[in-house]
């Protein structure tokens, strides 16, 4: 089965073949090698191997410009891009490895036997030096390196999510801070503002001693006491309130430690 290119959503033939003849010495060992038809095999095993190098290179591209660009400013979406470059290229590693596991033992043997590409191998020029299943070997090889920069990209987008949430709890916080800060300022006025409420209040209750007759001021002088003995009643109780709870919070603390010494095992000699 010939693999399906990952950058086309559906099977093309001619866009698989198309992809296969964009490679020199593809052309050179159709045209050039051979004299007459290339057999089956070694035609089939030229266009597999062709399009799993135009695979690799693709997933190549992709996952190092997720790692270059995306991850300086990453998206919901960039997990799951880096996902499915994984799961496309655990599906070459794969099928690559299942292809070199049954292809025909004097498959490398008629490569070599043509004049025309056995002279090219002599003389090491780069990709004309491969045959198709040294071409595959090597595709696998750089197929688990890529593994290790994918993982290395996973580890580096935890690195950037971590900076990203760090950058929001540090605004967060801040305008928590801002909101504090305007909640004092209400309290403040709030403090001016309530007593005049309260006296308010009490200079217009339908009162006889207000109302009626000359002013007296002893009924003032009640209410400014008993505001500032209820005040600070209210505010050293709930200093005591306060107090208490703290003495509690620290008793449990303490237990839960004492709880834990107890609880870890002893040495031969009975001590902790």
């Amino acid at each position: 089965m010939l693999p399906q290119l990952f950058y086309r959503e559906h099977y093309c033939l001619f866009e698989s073949l198309r992809t296969v003849f964009q490679h020199g010495w593809h052309r050179s060992l159709l045209f050039e090698d051979i004299e007459g038809v290339l057999p089956g095999h070694p035609m089939l095993y030229v266009i597999s191997s062709s399009l799993w190098e135009a695979n690799l290179r693709f997933l190549t591209t992709t996952i190092r410009d997720i790692s270059f660009r995306d991850l300086r400013d990453p998206s919901d979406s960039t997990n799951d891009k880096l996902h499915d470059q994984r799961q496309d290229l655990d599906y070459l590693r794969t099928f690559v490895t299942e292809t070199l596991k049954w292809y025909p033992p004097t498959l490398p043997s008629y490569f070599l036997s043509l004049p025309k590409y056995d002279q090219r191998h002599r003389d090491h020029i780069a990709d004309n030096s491969e045959h198709p299943i040294q071409n595959l070997r090597r595709i696998l090889k750089d197929a688990e390196n890529l593994q290790g920069f994918l993982i290395d990209t996973f580890q580096l987008l935890m690195s950037s999510v971590s900076v990203r949430e760090s950058r929001l709890s540090i605004e967060q916080a801040r305008l928590s801070a801002e909101q504090a800060r305007r909640s004092a300022w209400l309290t403040q006025l709030a403090s001016v503002y309530l007593p005049l409420s309260v006296v308010t209040g009490i200079f217009g209750m339908n009162l006889k001693e207000i109302s009626e007759g000359p002013p007296r001021w002893w009924w003032a002088v009640v209410v400014l006491v008993v505001l500032v003995v209820c005040t600070v009643g209210i505010y050293y109780s709930l200093r005591e309130v306060e107090k208490i709870a703290e003495e509690r919070r620290q008793r449990r603390v303490e237990g839960r430690q004492v709880k834990r010494v107890n609880e870890k095992p002893r040495d031969g000699r009975g001590g902790v």
